[in-house]
């Protein structure tokens, strides 16, 4: 049974959204980045706190060094990439080398990746390692002599892989990754490129085993995103359920629908034509 919600907290939710949606939105593109962009507008763009004077000193020197070699590389004529801010900004580069400490806030997180003492193993060494204990016979494909692969494949002249996206400060990595591979993988199955909603996963798919942490933004695994998907009936698109948890929060498993109802994404999905689904043979 679908429930309507409340004028006032429909109004408020949307209200909510808005906010969100304003605030990240606010953040400098590249190239509006200026040395006049301060630190104290950078706070308020990425929602940052800190818990004590030595900490924001720290963080403003940090900030104001990144600024600094940002602004330089932008100024150069010889690269093919530009750099803009963040919510790694005002991080030192040996923190989070792990990514997101799932679980953990902004200052925790700081804390504990900077104690971290573990070299992470090369990408020679994690491929001796794997051809040290598999055979070709062993994968599910064949392989092509290295004489006849192409110099390179860029899949996005070919129309398969939607844009970057950023996950903010949610340990939803998971499911960024789970959605871009089965976007792709739908597109060179069918020629049609959709944008899924990592958010349906973060909200609503359940980690009682606690695989790579204990769901939502605290973790999960690409492997149960796809089981959830199968298992569901497909997944939402982008514009469907948009992603919410920038700054850390799991959200509610619930969407609103045309009629203004709180319904959850399974029941949108058995309602509306425009939702792909994913089916296994």
């Amino acid at each position: 049974m679908r429930q309507s919600l409340p004028q006032t907290t429909l109004t408020a939710l949307l209200l909510t959204l808005n906010t969100i949606t304003t605030s990240t939105a606010a953040a400098p593109k590249h190239n509006e980045l200026t040395n006049e962009y301060t630190f104290e507008q950078y706070i308020t763009d990425f929602h940052k706190t800190y818990e004590s004077s030595q900490e924001y000193e720290r963080r403003r020197a940090i900030f104001e060094t990144k600024l600094e070699v940002i602004l330089a590389h932008n100024n150069r004529s010889d690269v093919t990439y530009k750099k803009g801010v963040n919510h790694f900004t005002d991080y030192e580069q040996n923190e989070g080398h792990f990514g997101h400490v799932k679980g953990l806030n902004n200052h925790a997180q700081s804390n504990t990746n900077a104690n971290i003492q573990s070299p992470l193993a090369s990408n020679a060494e994690i491929a001796r390692a794997l051809l040290s204990t598999s055979t070709t016979d062993d994968l599910p494909f064949d392989l092509s002599p290295v004489s006849e692969l192409p110099k390179e494949v860029d899949w996005r002249t070919k129309g398969v892989v939607t844009a970057v996206k950023d996950q903010g400060s949610c340990g939803s990595c998971w499911a960024f990754a789970a959605m871009e591979a089965l976007e792709s993988h739908v597109a060179l199955s069918t020629g049609t490129l959709f944008e899924f909603a990592p958010q349906e996963l973060v909200s609503c798919m359940p980690n009682p085993m606690k695989c790579g942490g204990i769901g939502g933004c605290a973790g999960a695994t690409v492997d149960l995103a796809f089981d959830f998907v199968m298992n569901n009936g497909g997944i939402l698109e982008e514009f469907q359920m948009g992603y919410t948890s920038y700054y850390g929060k799991n959200g509610d498993c619930y969407v609103i629908d045309d009629d203004g109802a709180a319904v959850s994404p399974a029941m949108l999905r058995a309602t509306t034509t425009t939702t792909t689904t994913t089916t296994t043979t």
